[in-house]
C-alpha cells in the first residue's frame, strides 16, 4: 500500500510540475488573452460597464476557462506575473472603447488576495492609468470575498492604498463564502455581486429567494450598488427588478466576448453613445503583448453616482441574447474562477 501511495504522490507531483512548466511558458509567450461581459442597468437595459474575464488561449487545446488554471497561479504566485497584463489589457480596451464613442462605460477587473501581497501593485495600476489616460472612475477593482478573509493587516493596508487612488472597489461573489462585515465598515467599496450560485434557482427555492431578498436589502441599507450575476432568463430578471436589484450580469444579455465581438453587441443593442469616436480602427483590436507590471484604481463613485451614472445613459430596451447553459459559465478575470 505505502508502495502504491508512493508511486500517486509522484504521478501527482510530476502532473503539477508539468502543468506550472506549462504556465510559465504560456506566461512568457503572452498566451492569455481576455473576453468582456456587460453589466446591465436593469431599468435602463443599458451597459453601465464591463468585467474583463481571464482565458488562456492554448496552442493546441484552444480557450481554457481560469477555474482550469487561476488556483495553480495563485498557489504558485505566478499570479503576480500576470498582474501586468491584466492592467495594461484590461486599460488599453477600455481606451479603444472610449475612443469608439462609449465614455462613460467602466472596466472591472478582478484582484486575488496574492495580488494583494505584491508591493509593486499601486505603483504598476498608476503606470497604466498614466499610460492610457484612464480617469479612475472607469475603473473597478472587484474583491472576492472569500479572498479577503484570509485577511492579512497588510492586505487591508494595500486596498487602502488602492482605495486613495479613487478607483472604484466591488465586492465580488457576495453569499458564497465568509462574508467580512469589517470590509464593509472599514474600505468605500460601492458594489457587491450577488453569486450567481443564489441567482439560478430563482424564483422557485423559497431558501434561496429568502437570501437574495435580504442580500438586496442589506446592499440598498449599506449604500451600495448591487448586482445579481448569473441571469439566464426573464423570470429571474423580473423577479429581482420587483425586489429592488440595481444591476445584472448574465447570459441573458450577454456572454463574455472578446473586443471585437463586444463593439459589435454595442452596436446591435443600440448601447447609448455619450461622444464622438476617435479613431476606432487603430484602438478596437486588442493585443495580448505584456511589458509591465501591476494594478490599482481610480476614483470612487459611490453607489449612488453608479446608478446616476447608468440613468444618464438612454433608455433602451433589454435584450437577450444567445442564450447558454449556467453550467458552461466559466468566467471571471484573474482572480475569479469564471
Amino acid at each position: 500500500m505505502k508502495k502504491l501511495l508512493s508511486v500517486l504522490k509522484e504521478k501527482i507531483f510530476s502532473k503539477r510540475y508539468a502543468f506550472e512548466k506549462e504556465l510559465r511558458r504560456a506566461i512568457k509567450n503572452n498566451e492569455f488573452i481576455f473576453h468582456y461581459q456587460p453589466e446591465i442597468d436593469l431599468k435602463t437595459g443599458q451597459a453601465t460597464g464591463f468585467e474583463a474575464l481571464m482565458r488562456w488561449n492554448h496552442p493546441t487545446k484552444g480557450l481554457i476557462p481560469p477555474m482550469e488554471f487561476i488556483p495553480m497561479m495563485e498557489e504558485t504566485k505566478l499570479i503576480n506575473k500576470m498582474t501586468p497584463f491584466l492592467f495594461e489589457q484590461s486599460m488599453k480596451d477600455l481606451r479603444a472603447i472610449h475612443d469608439a464613442g462609449y465614455g462613460d462605460l467602466f472596466m472591472s477587473v478582478n484582484i486575488s488576495v496574492v495580488q494583494l501581497q505584491d508591493k509593486e501593485l499601486v505603483n504598476t495600476l498608476k503606470h497604466y492609468l498614466k499610460k492610457y489616460g484612464i480617469d479612475t472612475k472607469y475603473y473597478e477593482c472587484e474583491l472576492t470575498e472569500t479572498s479577503m478573509m484570509e485577511d492579512l493587516p497588510e492586505d487591508l493596508a494595500m486596498l487602502e492604498k488602492v482605495n486613495s487612488l479613487k478607483i472604484r472597489l466591488s465586492l465580488d461573489d457576495f453569499g458564497s463564502g465568509y462574508a467580512s462585515f469589517n470590509y464593509l465598515r472599514q474600505l468605500d467599496i460601492q458594489k457587491m455581486k450577488i453569486d450567481r450560485e443564489f441567482t439560478w434557482s430563482i424564483p422557485g427555492s423559497k431558501e434561496n429567494e429568502t437570501i437574495v431578498s435580504t442580500m438586496i436589502k442589506l446592499g440598498k441599507d449599506l449604500n451600495l450598488a448591487v448586482l445579481a450575476e448569473g441571469i439566464e432568463t426573464k423570470e429571474q430578471l423580473d423577479w429581482l427588478m420587483a425586489r429592488g436589484c440595481d444591476l445584472g450580469q448574465g447570459f441573458y444579455f450577454a456572454r463574455p466576448l472578446p473586443l471585437n465581438e463586444l463593439f459589435k453587441w454595442l452596436e446591435k443593442n443600440k448601447q447609448h453613445k455619450t461622444g464622438k469616436a476617435k479613431s476606432v480602427k487603430k484602438t478596437a483590436k486588442p493585443s495580448v503583448s505584456v511589458k509591465s507590471k501591476s494594478s490599482a484604481k481610480p476614483t470612487m463613485a459611490s453607489s449612488q453616482k453608479v446608478k446616476s451614472a447608468a440613468k444618464k445613459v438612454a433608455k433602451g430596451g433589454v435584450k437577450q441574447s444567445t442564450k447558454l447553459s449556467a453550467k458552461g459559465t466559466a468566467h471571471k478575470s484573474t482572480t475569479k474562477k469564471k
